[in-house]
């Protein structure tokens, strides 16, 4: 099942403020100008001039790919300074401009400490094999006669790697390389005729290997002083071996690692048969602007904030002054000194929760109500056509989760199908149209025909005009519904939320002497959004106070009656 579009939002605000790369990078990705922000020196990315990280990026593909020739690419700069953020970059051009024909693998190099290096290759090689599975049949029947197989390496190791079950993968893996089958003589040669194989493949293919390792940094920390030589056989096997430019056999594979300033010179030093291959080839990142970090504020505010409290509360994007403020202090900070995007990113989204006091649940309980509000809405709209039946949230069709269903029976058979769609953000031409995909992947599988009576329904507080258009030319059924999503001054604090909850208290319970208090929870979380039981004891306590409420009871509980006194106290409404 989908996660919803709030949690995908939420998992990429939390994600940020750990310091990690969400997810949907692409929304928050700022594509930096090469001349003001890096220093790269190889000879035939000169030519980019005044180009961004993706010309380099591109161009570094096309190079490997064309003319078969290897590259390495270490990636240089501060903890926190978008290093990472551009691996993951570089796996999204890679998927978006070679398809299927890009075998992308991504190790974490932070995962191996205090190892030796037998046990390092091990592990390492392990983990490009099980990562390329899914490509090594295809590749060894395109590869045919040229296709070079060590005779340690049978068909059914090779059918065992390409195992959808990563357990099998590994028992196969380890069967090749396992103390119980290869003597530590052997597995030198057993390694050698590994890579032989792995290069043999993409040399007689169409198809690129990318290896993407991140946080080699952390990995040469964690090893230099117990085990100094796991490093070197790392540098040496793993970078230098695949994209050493002077061997003479082809081979199209490009290799990035990402390093702080202070181990990639302690690589340089301790390793010099790597270093040949790295020099002249590394992006030293340079620290981000103020206007970049302007930039990515704002990219996050548009991206990621406001598509999740839209309709649910009123936030407004920090004053430039704050944001300066928190630049500045970063820069304050002892042993610093620079903008490190990391740090400044995770002090921007706690200002915000201090700010306006951000509370995920509530937007969950929020967006939850909405969605139940909307499905009556779909349900509302159907039932004047008359003749649908089988209403159903959440129905799970060709492996998409519509938000509401429904169909016309003949004799018990579906003859038309009604899908719906709800966001309790504005409507954009993107959601419109990820909609609309789904419903022609639907339409090939024979499950919606407009032309046979099938609906499409998309209900939102609003829509933008391009995706009204886009939704008219398709001929879905838009519904503009806002009712029901309350908005909420986060920036006021709690009082209006109170005042919200007071005048539903005031409203609902006209023609009463009095009423149990989990009756009149009850109504207030109909009528305010993602409200919870101690913000209504909360505002019962303040309205009891201002003498318009009395309760027997001190500690209020859900029997707890509660007596109306309205004449003589403030109107709420």
């Amino acid at each position: 099942m989908r996660m919803s579009g709030i949690d995908s939002l939420i998992k990429d605000f939390y994600t940020l403020q750990s310091g990690l790369v969400p997810q949907n990078l692409d929304k928050i990705y700022i594509d930096r100008k090469l001349s003001e922000n890096a220093i790269i020196t190889n000879y035939y990315t000169r030519y980019l001039g005044n180009g961004r990280f993706s010309d380099l990026i591109k161009s570094d593909l096309d190079h490997v790919f064309t003319h078969q020739a290897p590259q390495l690419r270490p990636i240089i700069g501060s903890l926190g300074g978008g290093k990472s953020t551009l691996v993951a970059a570089i796996e999204r051009i890679a998927r978006e401009r070679y398809g299927d024909h890009a075998a992308i693998v991504k190790i974490n190099m932070s995962d191996f400490h205090t190892i030796d290096p037998e046990s390092l290759t091990r592990a390492v090689y392990q983990e490009i094999v099980i990562q390329l599975k899914p490509h090594l049949k295809s590749m060894i029947k395109e590869a045919g006669e040229k296709s070079y197989t060590p005779s340690f390496i049978t068909p059914e190791i090779i059918a065992n790697l390409c195992s959808e079950d990563r357990s099998v993968a590994e028992k196969a893996f380890r069967s090749l390389l396992g103390s119980d089958k290869s003597s530590k003589e052997e597995i030198p040669y057993i390694i050698k005729g590994l890579h032989e194989f792995i290069v043999n493949l993409f040399s007689n293919t169409n198809k690129i290997l990318i290896i993407l390792y991140d946080e080699v940094d952390i990995f040469v920390k964690l090893n230099k002083d117990k085990y100094p030589s796991t490093i070197d056989s790392f540098t040496y096997t793993f970078l230098r071996d695949f994209t050493d430019p002077h061997r003479i056999d082809k081979r199209p594979i490009y290799v990035v690692f990402t390093c702080e300033r202070e181990m990639y010179e302690y690589i340089k030093n301790k390793c010099e048969n790597f270093y040949r291959v790295a020099y002249n080839n590394e992006i030293i990142m340079k620290q981000f602007s103020d206007e970049e970090l302007f930039e990515l504020a704002d990219k996050i505010y548009e991206n990621i904030i406001v598509p999740i409290f839209e309709n649910k509360a009123r936030i407004s994007q920090l004053p430039k002054n704050d944001i300066q403020g928190i630049i500045d202090g970063i820069k304050a900070r002892p042993l610093l000194n620079e903008t490190i995007p990391g740090y400044f990113i995770k002090d921007y989204l706690n200002e915000f929760i201090k700010r306006y006091r951000l509370d995920f649940e509530q937007v969950k309980n929020a967006t939850k109500a909405y969605e139940e509000r909307a499905f009556d809405e779909f349900k509302g709209y159907l039932n004047k056509l008359g003749g649908w039946t089988g209403f159903t949230r959440n129905k799970v069709v060709q492996g998409y989760n519509f938000d509401g269903y429904a169909e016309v029976l003949e004799r018990g058979i579906p003859v038309r199908r009604a899908y719906g769609e709800f966001t309790t953000s504005t409507a954009s031409p993107e959601k419109v149209e990820k909609f609309i995909n789904w419903l022609n992947n639907l339409e090939k599988a024979g499950q919606f025909s407009q032309e046979k009576g099938d609906v499409a329904i998309f209900i939102s507080p609003g829509i933008s005009p391009k995706a009204e258009e886009r939704a008219k030319a398709y001929g879905l059924k838009y519904i503009r519904f806002l009712n029901g999503v309350p908005l909420v001054e986060k920036n006021k604090g709690s009082s209006d939320r109170l005042l919200l909850i007071k005048k539903s208290i005031q409203k609902r319970s006209e023609g009463f002497s009095r009423r149990k208090f989990k009756h009149i929870l009850a109504d207030v979380k109909h009528d305010v959004a993602g409200i919870g039981e101690a913000e209504v004891k909360q505002a019962i306590s303040e309205m009891i106070k201002e003498g318009s409420l009395k309760a027997k009871d001190v500690s209020i509980t859900p029997d707890t009656y509660i007596s109306f006194n309205f004449s003589s106290s403030p109107n709420f409404g």
